[in-house]
């Protein structure tokens, strides 16, 4: 069954691939002619078995389309989608074979039954070879697996999904012969496949194992391909790949196969974590559900004209629109060889601005308030620069938020507040702001000019900003292009030129922006390739930025893909994705919603081009040719907001538009501009001389874009009148504080350039399988047209770090500031008090695997905890005691051992575990007795402030000791002084301190690290004083507590006993740190006896794994941790897809019962309830009490974009590891329980449509 765990890992992108659409159809000739059917029904059944099948519920889509096989016998959809669903339905994703025995039976006969009548039917069909292999598989024929394999792949014209599948089946027979036919398919795959590193990495390794001389050409090519890999293994294994792959190759000259096997062994497992290497596998390695069928065949839909046709589109009434030049006085002034312009809100006063490059120098237009009697603009300021620069890019590149005036405004922004002022939910409730700075870039290189706010004149000036030398050394720039490559919350460069392409990071450093130079990180494209045309878009759907290349004379144009961490590889495009080749002007233009696919027009020097996808397994699906003229330009626009994006293009003369119009109504696979509708031009009359650009926006604020035409003598206001008669939104996002308390957290760029944002609501114009209303941010403002709607229902982004927040009734002009609540923490405990389920607490604090501290320094990881439940939260229901572990924050929980442990002890005296993060030497497990609460005398803040009151009880009522917050997670270096009194007697002295800590993330680390102007957060460490009154550090790390509120343990005998000889009345110490703490209570003991007490390990009875939902979330009126109301529960995917196996749904007793590396793993939504048995804990003595003890041993990884494997479950934690990853190698027990938990448990993938398309 070995494919089964394999192939699992790829199924995590068929979701999006799955098709169906309502539509009514009717019955082909031959599926009974003469008979009148129910044809609703029909469609009802087949778009509910696709349904079903997306959802793994493969029994039941096989019923599904058993019935519709009565109605339509001959179509071969039903024949091929019910072979699939059948075969599925006994696989491990289908049907526990050893829990239900004769289910399997049943369901075995009916995939046996439905393959055959396949088989039969399309006997040459390459996907009924491969059920049949599947099926073969069950009574373990190897060599009949293999044969049907063969069969797929050479009716497949050598596929490699097929010849990746007969290697895969070879090497489980353990038969020479069947390995010689594997080896032989993996060959022509690899030979397909040259770049695919699952595939070199696998052939290595099997052609060294077998001695095959020919082993050492593809220990040279994977040498080449594993470059931009080479210093990040380096950094976390400390092993150099290329030395292993060279002294392989060595090996393999003298024929010393042993130590050539041992440096390909070690290379495959580096390189298999890999998120490229998971990328890459899923490219060759096909899950049957990608071969369903979405349509019937073309015979039927021939014959049966619109029974498959699709709704019409959703759209505006039509709306008269004109253009016309605007007045002089609103023109701008004439000028002379203008090389490039840029629109933006460069003083952040609410309206566009107009950036112009002229030969040697930058002039920034403004609109000031009130009218100007010369006219509406004004010069900002000016700027001399190199005469060889002749592109402009304008971006916020140093995140200058403090420069920011207090009278800023965004575009579109209301000038007085509407009559009845409606909330908007979910975005906070100010925005602050930060200025765009310039790129000035051509064959002198690129210039950084940094946009300085003069608070006291209110003027605006342009200051050259140095840079790295290597970064001053740049000559013959074509293009760059801003995007959060490492998504640490500021923009970096990448950057094409004459000498090829380079990729900047950028440092942060507010004054002192500097961009790095980090291509060596990266497999880039030929140095040759010079494009001219960038553009960053998330283009595969998985949360990172990607970077589309082409140009003029490029004929083989490309992505950078986004491998992590400041990573691309370069993939050339294949297919129909070529027909971007040789464009010098390229857009998104809208998304499919039935592929999960971007489409894009291009402009060449010969060609407008509609290049889109709908087909559910690759892009290839069509393009249309739209115009040979026009083509000196593009752009996307919506000019009369209905909601339907339009084309502006231009030739040297003549500027023109083109309305949305599908060129077939009834078809999402059709461009979604008609070739042969007419054009129109933007204004009838004299033709414009020598354009050079167009540029749009909406310079008048009255609601709907107009076009500035730029020509060889000046630039020309083109104003639209009447698109404003329906509705729009211009929505500005803003990256910054939320509500309370403000805290900056810098998780993304200021302005979301590269966010998703989408707008949602029944009404919005629609054309069938498109969705339109989706942009990816490119600067302060994202225009809507919202045709006869006036308000949408939300509005929802997901930022670059891949937090998605979603708006109720966004307004246009206002501003949408991120919400900074956590994406990623931990676990939650609910415990059931006897009437209904309260949040506790989080866990597995302790236990981060992958978190970096700073760039290249990983978190240590403690697998175990002990957290105290008090006895009023957790009462005995029907004999037995529940506790309920979910996962609600975008990250992934691995669950060894779930142990509860009742405390009996004297009720008059308390304990507590020491919940605290560090390592075992400071928080082993302890029950601390408190039979008196020794307050402390004074307690003052690191200003003077007497903050005594506030420590003095546990009331919710946290304390903040600090005044500044630097960046989430980080806060102003700051103390909480005690005074303990006179302890001069006391020999055994124990701290307390009750708090929670809001903490950085991994993003906000690698950032941090990068800035070399800050520090990283300094953990808390107790500090005394000696006699002169001198302070020094006596405990250099206390631990902290662990996420929310709870309760450490500090032993401060040592420090006393070194204080001893300065001690006269008083005992005084500082709690000293930079983190982001909140202290609820302090208090110490002295001399406290040990606790006398009775502890139980509580058996347990069942652990259920469901799907559960999200809880809402309960924020604190101060400055407390958030809580959450189990009782409100919302079902919709909140987080982007993890990649990878996370366990099934239903019992999982038997991974919880013990500490055996035998995992419950679960995902964001997931929830395990588990129920202990009440009656084995002894009565209780009179006077006693029972508390108890939940006692976790598990890991936590947060899947943020900047966390070690962060986006992929795998590779899975173990408790021998000795860091994660293990730098020693050590790899994750292969013993056959734990190969057959891989097999029966983890089987579970999430689905990427449901969180893109919500479905």
């Amino acid at each position: 069954m070995g494919h089964w765990v394999l192939i699992g890992c790829v199924v995590a992108a068929v979701a999006a691939f799955l098709v169906f659409r309502g539509k009514p159809i009717g019955f082909e000739n031959g599926n009974k002619p003469h008979e009148v059917v129910d044809a609703a029904r029909a469609v009802e059944l087949k778009n509910d078995a696709i349904a079903l099948m997306e959802n793994w519920q493969f029994d039941l889509a096989t019923e599904k389309l058993s019935e519709l096989e009565k109605l339509l016998p001959n179509e071969a959809l039903v024949r091929r989608n019910r072979a699939i669903a059948a075969v599925l339905a006994v696989s491990p994703e289908g049907i526990d074979k050893s829990r239900d025995r004769e289910g399997y039976e049943r369901a075995y006969t009916r995939a046996i039954e439905a393959v055959e009548k396949l088989l039969t039917a399309e006997p040459e069909l390459p996907v009924a070879h491969l059920l049949a292999a599947r099926l073969a598989e069950h009574q373990s024929d190897s060599r009949k697996v293999v044969d049907h394999l063969e069969k797929a792949a050479q009716f497949s014209k050598g596929a490699a999904a097929f010849e990746v599948e007969v290697f895969l089946a070879a090497q489980l027979g353990q038969d020479p012969e069947l390995d010689a036919r594997g080896i032989a398919a993996l060959k022509r795959g690899a030979k397909s496949n040259p770049d695919n590193l699952w595939v070199l990495s696998e052939l290595m390794v099997t052609q060294v194992a077998g001695k095959d001389m020919d082993s050492k050409e593809t220990l040279l090519r994977m040498r080449d391909i594993s470059r931009p890999f080479a210093e990040f293994i380096q950094l976390r294994y400390r092993q150099n790949i290329s030395e292993l792959l060279d002294k392989g190759v060595a090996a393999i000259d003298t024929q010393d196969w042993g130590t050539a096997t041992r440096n390909v062994r070690v290379v495959s497992n580096l390189l298999r974590p890999e998120i490229a290497t998971k990328l890459d596998l899923k490219k060759v390695l096909k899950h049957p559900l990608e071969y369903v069928l979405s349509d019937f065949s073309p015979e039927w839909q021939k014959q049966h004209g619109d029974a498959e046709k699709q709704p019409g589109a959703v759209t505006a009434s039509p709306i008269e629109v004109t253009f016309a030049e605007a007045a002089a006085s609103d023109q701008l002034p004439p000028l002379a060889g203008i090389r490039d312009v840029k629109i933006a809100d460069f003083d952040l006063d609410g309206r566009w601005d107009v950036i112009v490059l002229l030969n040697g120098q930058v002039i920034v237009f403004g609109q000031p308030d009130g009218t100007k009697p010369d006219g509406r603009w004004q010069t900002l300021c000016e700027a001399v620069v190199p005469s060889g620069l002749t592109k402009l890019l304008a971006a916020d590149l140093d995140r200058d938020t403090e420069e920011t005036p207090d009278d800023h405004r965004f575009i579109g922004q209301r000038t007085s507040p509407p009559d009845k002022k409606e909330e908007i939910i979910g975005a906070a409730a100010m925005a602050e702001d930060a200025d765009v700075d310039l790129l000035v870039y051509g064959d002198d290189g690129v210039l950084f000019l940094r946009n300085v706010y003069d608070a006291a004149t209110k003027t605006r000036s342009l200051a050259a900003l140095s840079q790295e030398p290597a970064f001053e050394a740049l000559r013959g720039v074509l293009a760059i292009a801003p995007a959060d490559i490492d998504h640490d919350g500021d923009l970096d460069l990448i950057v094409s030129s004459n000498s090829g392409m380079s990729i900047w990071q950028n440092n942060d450093s507010r004054e002192h922006t500097k961009f790095a130079d980090i291509s060596s990180r990266s497999s880039l494209p030929p140095n040759d390739l010079k494009a001219t045309v960038l553009l960053p878009v998330d283009w595969n759907f998985d949360v990172q930025t990607d970077v589309l290349a082409t140009g003029s004379g490029i004929e083989k144009p490309g992505y950078l893909e986004n491998i992590s961490h400041g990573r691309f590889r370069w993939r050339e495009f294949e297919g129909f994705d070529q027909r971007i080749a040789n464009a010098h002007s390229l857009k998104l233009s809208e998304l499919s919603d039935t592929s999960l696919q971007w489409s894009v027009l291009t402009a060449s020097q010969t060609s407008l081009t509609h290049v889109f996808g709908d087909s559910p397994r690759s892009r290839s699906a069509a393009s249309v040719k739209l115009r040979n003229e026009f083509t000196a330009g593009m752009l996307m626009w919506d000019y009369d907001n209905n909601g339907l994006r339009d084309l502006l293009g231009w030739s040297d003369e003549q500027v023109v538009r083109w309305r949305t119009q599908p060129m077939r109504s009834d078809s999402s696979r059709s461009s979604i501009l008609d070739t042969k509708a007419p054009i129109s031009p933007l204004i009838a009359g004299t033709p414009f001389r020598q354009i050079v650009l167009c540029v749009i926006a909406d310079y008048d604020a009255d609601g709907d874009e107009d076009v500035l035409v730029v020509t060889s003598d000046k630039p020309v206001w083109i104003r639209n009148d009447g698109g404003n008669k329906n509705g729009w939104l211009d929505l500005s996002i803003r990256a910054d504080k939320d509500r309370k308390p403000q805290r900056d957290a810098e998780r993304s760029n200021i302005h979301g350039v590269g966010s998703w944002l989408e707008l949602r609501g029944n009404g919005l114009p629609e054309l069938p399988g498109r969705k339109q209303h989706v942009r990816i941010v490119e600067g302060q403002s994202t225009h809507f047209g919202l045709g006869s709607a006036k308000q949408v229902d939300a509005a929802r982004i997901v930022w670059t770090n891949g937090v998605p927040q979603n708006i109720l009734r966004p307004r246009s002009g206002e501003a949408i500031a991120a919400q900074q609540f956590l994406k990623g923490s931990c676990p939650y405990i609910y415990t059931w008090d006897g009437e209904q389920w309260t949040f506790f607490t989080d866990c597995l604090w302790a236990a981060p695997i992958g978190l970096q501290l700073a760039e290249g320094v990983l978190a240590p990881s403690r697998e175990w905890e002990y957290l105290k439940i008090d006895g009023d939260r957790l009462r005995e229901s029907n004999g037995e005691y529940r506790v309920m572990l979910t996962e609600e924050l975008w990250e992934a929980a691995y669950f060894d051992q779930v142990q509860l442990l009742a405390v009996d002890h004297p009720a008059d005296v308390e304990f507590f575990s020491n919940e605290k993060v560090g390592p075992p030497s400071i928080s082993e497990f302890k029950l601390h007795p408190v039979r008196k609460r020794h307050a402390p005398v004074t307690a003052r803040d690191s200003h003077g402030r007497d903050v005594l009151s506030t420590l003095a009880r546990r009331d919710e009522k946290y304390l903040r000791a600090f005044d500044k917050i630097i960046q989430q997670g980080l806060a102003e270096e700051h103390f909480i002084e005690l005074d303990l009194g006179d302890l001069s007697d006391a020999k055994n002295v124990t701290l307390f301190l009750t708090g929670w800590i809001f903490p950085t993330d991994t993003s906000i680390n690698v950032s941090l690290s990068q800035n070399p102007d800050r520090d990283a957060p300094k953990p808390p460490a107790i500090w005394v004083s000696n006699e002169s009154g001198e302070w020094r550090e006596a405990i250099p790390y206390i631990g902290f507590p662990g996420g929310k509120t709870k309760t450490i343990a500090v032993d401060l005998s040592h420090a006393l006993a070194s204080q001893i000889s300065n001690l006269k009345s008083a005992f005084r110490l500082r709690i000293v740190t930079s983190m982001e703490l909140y202290w609820d209570e302090m208090f110490f003991t002295v001399d406290e006896p040990p606790l006398e007490h009775t502890l139980t390990p509580l058996p347990l009875l069942a652990a259920d794994l469901q799907f559960r939902g999200f809880s809402a979330r309960l924020s604190h009126p101060e400055f407390g941790p958030e809580r959450y109301d189990a009782s409100q529960i919302t079902t919709d995917t909140q987080w982007p897809p993890m990649g990878g196996k996370f366990t099934r749904f239903g019992n999982v007793t038997e991974l919880l019962k013990d500490s055996d590396d035998r995992l419950a793993i679960l995902g964001a939504g997931d929830a395990v309830t588990i129920r202990f048995k009440a009656d084995q804990a002894p009565q209780l003595p009179l006077g006693w009490k029972r508390d108890f003890i939940i006692h976790n041993i598990g890991w936590d990884k947060d899947a943020d974009l900047n966390t070690i494997y962060g986006q992929y479950v795998e590779p899975l934690p173990f408790r021998a590891m000795r860091g994660y990853p293990d730098p020693t190698g050590a790899e994750f027990p292969d013993s056959p329980i734990h190969r057959d938990d891989q097999r029966r448990f983890q089987t579970r993938e999430q689905s990427r449509k449901a969180f893109w398309l919500g479905r």
